[in-house]
Parts: structure tokens; sequence; C-alpha cells
């Protein structure tokens, strides 16, 4: 699906109302950043590399929270801002990073590396505002397209008072958003040992 096809089907929905033409990108708009406050799934996943010279790294702007930073490829463990600026005390003040915080918009390491560090950072994306023209579209949409559609529909009920519709459109919105959750949760962990031994909970080992 495709930005133009989503706001035809949000049309098709309204009975058909031509006069909603207008208003419906805004209720696509309201319900897609409700979406992104709550999506975390492959599909609004991002990947960034960069060679880190002192311990603050700027944050990208579609930045919502990082899943995984690695510093020549060993994973960081993230700490929280106050135990970062107390780690400030502790020594060695550079070195090999191990750790790393967030502090408004940018990551901090710890130790501040004292050479230059090949970083990963894996993000999950905001990416609202990438629909503008009717041909475009991107993975959360094609993957989520009955999410973007029930949301918007919530949008709709509410602008039009249309108050009984309302639990109708945010329980199947609810449902789809939980399956496309469950659905990365289960693709994360496909062949590993947890995803085996929930299959075969009899078996030990």
């Amino acid at each position: 699906m495709n930005y133009g096809e989503l706001k035809a089907a949000v049309q098709s929905y309204l009975y058909d109302r031509s006069d909603l033409a207008t208003v419906i990108p805004t209720f696509i708009s309201m319900a897609e950043r409700k979406l992104f406050r709550q999506l975390r799934v492959p599909a609004n996943e991002r990947i960034v590399h960069f060679t880190a010279h002192e311990g603050a790294i700027d944050l990208p702007t579609d930045f919502l929270e990082a899943k995984l930073l690695t510093a020549d490829g060993v994973p960081l463990v993230r700490i929280t801002d106050l135990a970062h600026l107390n780690s400030q005390d502790r020594k060695p003040a550079a070195g090999i990073p191990r750790e790393f915080s967030r502090i408004g918009a940018q990551l901090h390491l710890y130790p501040n590396p004292d050479y230059p560090v090949d970083a990963a950072l894996v993000y999950w994306a905001d990416m609202s505002g990438l629909l503008t023209n009717d041909a475009d579209t991107h993975e959360v949409l094609r993957c989520a397209s009955d999410v973007y559609l029930h949301g918007a529909l919530v949008e709709a009920s509410a602008y039009l008072g249309q108050d009984s519709r309302i639990p109708v459109w945010q329980a199947k919105y609810n449902e789809g958003l939980m399956a496309i959750a469950q659905q990365a949760a289960e693709a994360e962990h496909a062949g590993s040992v947890i995803a085996i031994r929930n299959a075969y909970p009899d078996r030990r080992g």
C-alpha cells in the first residue's frame, strides 16, 4: 500500500465522503505520530556507522530509542545519565568504551575513547512525516497498513463525533499493533535456545 491508497481506504471506510478528503491526511498524520510512539519492530530499525573520536555522539534526527551500540564490535552496556555523571569521578577517564548513556540529543561513552573507535548504533526510527506524495510508501506502511487505517479511523471518529465507533477502531488498531510486536519478538528469537525451549518445553539442555 502507498499513501494514495491509504487515503482512499480511509475515505472508503468513511462512507466515501468526498468532503473529508482534505482532512484525511490529518487523521493519518495524527495516527502515525501515535504509532511511532509505540512501535519498536524491525520495520523501523535503522543502523548508522561512524567513528567516535570523543565521548559524545550526536543522535540521528529520526532517533526514538537505542537498541544496540557497539564500539569496535563490542556491545556497550547502557547506564542512566545519573550513573554516567557519577562515573566521571572513576578512573580511567579515557580508554576502551564499555558503557553509554543518553543525555539530551547525544549518546555519551564511558570511558572516553582514547583512539578512533569504529562504532555502530542500531536504533528505532520515527518515520512519521515521510508520506507526502500519493506514491510514497515505506517499510512500516507496507507491513502495518491495517494499523495505519484503523488508527486514522480512530481520529476520524473523534473528529466526526462518532464516539460509538472509537472503541471499535481502537480495538482493531491495538490488535494489529500487538500482532506486529508478537511477530517481531518471534523473529528476534527464531532459532535461538529460547525459541527451541518454548517450542519443545519438555526438552532440557
